[in-house]
């Protein structure tokens, strides 16, 4: 087992983007892997129950004195709420900067046969054109988008 500093130091050597993308691009292939496999083996006719991502932003606790402003660190993650994986997640400059934020966090993933969950801020009409344009995606409300292609 190694030492608590080696491990600390080789965490630090990483490149945090690149990471985070790494492992949430692994987690996202996983989730829709299982899916696909729980679907082939259970051959008989009945509803798939819909894969759900919540989109939410949240300050981190003990980080204001890491940040030149002293404000604390803000990250935006989306996370599948059945397995609870952080699926993305990216540095925002506070809650008004989660908007921007919004569209790349998404862009990398499987939204197919998926529900989004997000907080009003982001009923933007940016993110309605994203979503029924590049995903393909059908907008249930502006509470809740069902990420289904259109019939």
């Amino acid at each position: 087992m190694p030492d608590e500093s080696t491990v600390r130091s080789t965490l630090e050597a990483l490149d945090a983007v690149a990471f985070s993308a790494a492992t949430g691009s692994w987690l996202n292939d996983l989730a829709t892997a299982r899916s696909k496999a729980a679907q082939t083996i259970d051959r008989r006719p009945r509803r798939r129950p819909r894969r759900v991502l919540a989109v939410d932003g949240k300050a981190l606790r003990g980080t204001r004195h890491h940040t030149a402003t002293g404000r604390a660190m803000h990250l935006l993650a989306v996370t599948d709420t059945r397995t609870l994986a952080v699926l993305g997640q990216v540095e925002v400059d506070g809650k008004s900067n989660e908007i921007t934020a919004f569209v790349p966090l998404l862009h990398p993933l499987d939204l197919t046969d998926t529900v989004i969950t997000a907080d009003a801020a982001h009923t933007q009409r940016e993110h309605a054109a994203f979503m029924s344009t590049a995903k393909m995606l059908r907008l249930v409300s502006t509470d809740v988008v069902s990420l289904r292609p259109p019939a």
